[in-house]
C-alpha cells in the first residue's frame, strides 16, 4: 500500500484505532483521516474519554477552518467543506469519492462536543416525551376521545 500523507503538512499518515475505530493519524498536526460511516462511533468513543462531567449548555466558539480545497490524502481529488451538522461551527473536509473525513485536531474536539451536548439533548427530550405519556396514562384515554366524539368535536373534518 502507498503511504498517505497529510494534507497540511505532508508528512506520513499512521496506522491506527481509537477504541476499535481504524483511522489514519498526522503525528505532526494530530489531524486523522477517517471514514465517513465511522465518525459517529468515533465520537461516540471520545466523549466517553473526554466529558464525563460537563456542562454541554456553554456557547461553543466557531473553531478556525484551516481552509478548504484540500486534496483527499487517499485518492488526491478536491475534497468539499462543509459545516459540521449543518452550521458554521466546526468546517470538516469530505471526500465524496472515498467517502472519508479529513478532520483537524480542534475539529475533532469540537465535533465530539456538539455530538455529545446533542446525545444529551435528545436524552432530555426523550424523558420529556415519557413523562407526557405517563401522565396519559394516569387517565383513561378511551373515555377522554369518547367524551369529545360525543361532544361533537371535529376530527380530521368529519363532525361526529
Amino acid at each position: 500500500m502507498n503511504a498517505v500523507h497529510c494534507p497540511r503538512d505532508g508528512s506520513a499518515l499512521q496506522q491506527g484505532a481509537f477504541y476499535k475505530v481504524p483511522l489514519l493519524l498526522c503525528g505532526d498536526c494530530h489531524g486523522v483521516l477517517v471514514q465517513q460511516q465511522s465518525l459517529h462511533p468515533l465520537l461516540t468513543a471520545m466523549a466517553r474519554e473526554m466529558y464525563k462531567d460537563i456542562s454541554f449548555e456553554e456557547e461553543l466558539e466557531p473553531v478556525p477552518d484551516r481552509g478548504a480545497g484540500i486534496a483527499c490524502p487517499s485518492c488526491q481529488r478536491k475534497m468539499e467543506n462543509y459545516g459540521y451538522m449543518g452550521g458554521n461551527k466546526v468546517m470538516i473536509d469530505c471526500c465524496t469519492q472515498c467517502m472519508k473525513l479529513w478532520i483537524d485536531t480542534n475539529e475533532l474536539a469540537a465535533m465530539c462536543f456538539m455530538n455529545e451536548r446533542a446525545n444529551k439533548r435528545m436524552d432530555q427530550y426523550r424523558e420529556a416525551w415519557r413523562e407526557q405519556i405517563r401522565r396519559l396514562d394516569m387517565y383513561n384515554v378511551q373515555d377522554i376521545m369518547k367524551g369529545a366524539f360525543q361532544r361533537g368535536f371535529v376530527l380530521g373534518g368529519l363532525l361526529f
